[in-house]
C-alpha cells in the first residue's frame, strides 16, 4: 500500500491539532487520517470533550477531519454518532451534541450498579441492561443504517456465541445488505 496510514489517538490527536494549530488538514493527500477512539463506559465523556474541542478550533466537523473512524464500546457510540447524516447528507450531530448525549444519558447507556465494587462479570453475558440504553440510542440514531455513515466507520463488537470479535463496518454495510445493520443496533453491540 502505498498510502502512509496515520493512527491519531485521543490525547496525542488533541495535542497535535490544538497546539500546532490544525496540522491535520496540512498533512499530504496521501495520508489516511483514522480516528481511534477507545472505549471506558461513562468515560466517553473524554474523548467527547476533546473531539468537541477539535471541531471549534478547527470549525469543522470530525467527519470531514478524518478518512475513517473507528471505535469500541462507547468509542463506538461516537464513532457512528459522528457519522449520522442529516438530510443534506452532512453530520447531524457535532461533537457537543454527543458531549450533551453523554452528560444526560450516561447512567442510562451505563446504569450505575455494574460497577459496584465486589460485581463479578461474566464474560458469556451482557454487563449492562438495556432498556434505558435502547431508547437512548433510539433517540440519536433512528432507522439509520451503517451503510449511510458519512465517512467510512468501524465499532468492534464481542460474538458471545463464537467467542470471538465481530467487525460492525459501514464499507462491508455497503457492498452486503447482510452487513447492513441498523446503526443503534451496531452501537449497542459495541457496547455491550
Amino acid at each position: 500500500m502505498s498510502k502512509f496510514v496515520l493512527f491519531l489517538f485521543q490525547i496525542t490527536l488533541f495535542s497535535s491539532i490544538c497546539s500546532a494549530g490544525s496540522k491535520l488538514t496540512e498533512l499530504g493527500p496521501e495520508t489516511i487520517r483514522i480516528l481511534a477512539i477507545d472505549g471506558g463506559g461513562v468515560r466517553g465523556v473524554i474523548p467527547a470533550r476533546i473531539l468537541k474541542e477539535i471541531e471549534t478550533r478547527t470549525k469543522k466537523p470530525i467527519a470531514a477531519l478524518f478518512d475513517f473512524v473507528v471505535g469500541v464500546s462507547t468509542g463506538g457510540i461516537l464513532a457512528f454518532g459522528l457519522n449520522v447524516p442529516n438530510e443534506q447528507g452532512n453530520p447531524k450531530y457535532s461533537a457537543s451534541d454527543l458531549l450533551d448525549l453523554y452528560l444526560t444519558h450516561a447512567t442510562d447507556i451505563f446504569p450505575e450498579y455494574s460497577h459496584k465494587k465486589g460485581k463479578i462479570r461474566s464474560t458469556a453475558s451482557a454487563h449492562y441492561p438495556i432498556s434505558g440504553m435502547q431508547k437512548v440510542l433510539e433517540k440519536y440514531f433512528g432507522d439509520t443504517r451503517l451503510s449511510q455513515s458519512i465517512i467510512p466507520s468501524l465499532a468492534l463488537a464481542y460474538n458471545i456465541k463464537t467467542a470471538a470479535p465481530y467487525y460492525l463496518c459501514s464499507i462491508y454495510a455497503k457492498k452486503n445488505d447482510d452487513y447492513d445493520f441498523f446503526m443503534k443496533f451496531a452501537a449497542q453491540a459495541t457496547v455491550a
